[in-house]
């Protein structure tokens, strides 16, 4: 658990440097540092091993009651080396008893380097081994019940998982399978042909179905074992087509869905930690911002300022966007931040350099910054149970997305008439 704790901090102070930093640095960078910087974070913390065999600094939890106990058995032998000196002190006015003065002197020395060797064994039992270079902080629980209270936090915490994880999964399930019933593939011939003719375009051999469904307002993608691309039934144009295709075609090549599942499974195993909604939030708008960029680059400022007009045709008409999809416009809030990102194309750079460096300041201090607990035995069994819950719960959380995505019925598709007569 301290583990655990000790990751969730430490990619929290991580996550609020990373948005600190990319405020001040948005007019230089684009957001690809950023969006790597999120997938650091998340592949971290889906890695609870705990690497600090030789860290520098460490943290020790139950500490002082070992040191009390090791230094009053410490004083105990002290105390009888010292009745053994006054003894031997007294016997040393005889000159007869010289060789048993000697025995007594030699009893004593051995003694005293039995009692120096038991005071190191129990500092290496507590964990404060005398090592040069490594600093530890030692943090005392007093009388407090902290294994009772480390193993009701474990039962919150995977009863969290499991809630989270259902609720998340139903969602995503019942979101998909009515965007499936409901729609319906694309009957226009100039339509599908230009859908298809900028595949060919971008090499893309498996493309995503088109369809078309009349619940939406904005376009998006969505579905990850059979991802499909859904438009509304409103009229555009050819020329707002193209926009909409490109756009969501780039989310598709750089597996985007794929991405936000990963970041949803992170935010339901590790749901108590704030930080990880806030990089959800910013993470959603650096997937935009790359897909209008790399669209942008190709643009005429002609052609950009009618993209910007389409996205907020969208945003002013949008309603409700189906769960775990990558829509074309997220809404009024995120707006301005994409027309800005365009507007200053030219002038940002794609450097990496920032997320290396705060991808390494979180590796380094997840080696070189240790926690450990020092308490009676059974702590290890509870925290072992716990390690083996964790690792059944992410697996069943796992095969429980696999099972949503088989058992999908197939989806019987009806005429357009029937489809706008059952709609609600």
């Amino acid at each position: 658990m301290f583990l655990i704790l000790k990751m969730n901090v430490i990619a929290a102070l991580i996550i609020c440097a990373t948005v600190w930093i990319g405020h001040f640095t948005k007019g230089k960078y684009s957001s690809k540092w950023k969006y790597y910087m999120w997938l650091i974070v998340m592949v971290f913390l889906l890695i609870p091993v705990d690497f600090s065999g030789g860290s520098l600094l460490r943290i020790q939890i139950g500490q002082k009651e070992a040191n009390s106990s090791a230094s009053s058995s410490w004083r105990g032998k002290q105390n009888a080396s010292n009745q053994a000196e006054n003894k031997n002190e007294a016997g040393e006015t005889s000159t007869t008893d010289a060789v048993l003065s000697g025995n007594l002197i030699s009893t004593v020395v051995d003694e005293k380097s039995n009692a120096v060797n038991n005071a190191a064994e129990e500092s290496a039992k507590s964990g404060q081994v005398p090592s040069k270079g490594i600093s530890t902080i030692t943090l005392s629980y007093g009388t407090l019940p902290l294994e009772k209270l480390l193993n009701a936090a474990g039962i919150i915490w995977l009863c969290g998982i499991l809630l989270f994880g259902f609720t998340r999964g139903m969602r995503y399930y019942f979101s998909l399978h009515k965007m499936e019933r409901w729609s319906y593939p694309a009957d226009n011939e100039e339509m599908q042909e230009l859908y298809f003719r900028l595949c060919r375009k971008k090499h893309i051999k498996n493309p995503p179905r088109l369809l078309v469904w009349e619940g939406l307002t904005s376009p998006m993608l969505a579905g990850i074992r059979n991802p499909g691309l859904y438009v509304p039934e409103k009229a555009f144009t050819l020329e707002e087509l193209e926009f909409i295709f490109s756009h969501e075609l780039s989310h598709y090549m750089r597996h985007d869905l794929w991405y936000k599942m990963l970041m949803l499974i992170v935010t339901t195993i590790y749901w108590f930690n704030p930080a990880l909604y806030l990089m959800q939030r910013e993470a959603e708008k650096d997937i935009e911002n790359l897909c209008d960029g790399k669209m942008a680059a190709h643009y005429t400022m002609k052609n950009r300022m009618k993209y910007g007009e389409l996205l907020l045709k969208i945003a002013a008409s949008q309603n409700h966007i189906p769960y775990m999809s990558v829509g074309f416009s997220d809404g009024k809030k995120v707006f301005k931040d994409r027309i800005l990102y365009m507007k200053n194309l030219r002038c940002l750079k794609e450097n990496v350099f920032p997320a290396v460096l705060l991808g390494a300041i979180l590796v380094g201090a997840q080696v070189f910054v240790g926690v450990s607990f020092d308490a009676v035995q059974a702590a290890d069994e509870g925290f072992h149970f716990l390690r083996r819950s964790l690792f059944m719960l992410m697996a069943g959380f796992t095969l429980m997305i696999a099972a949503i995505h088989g058992l999908i019925p197939p989806v019987t598709r009806y005429p357009r008439g029937v489809c706008r007569l059952y709609t609600p």
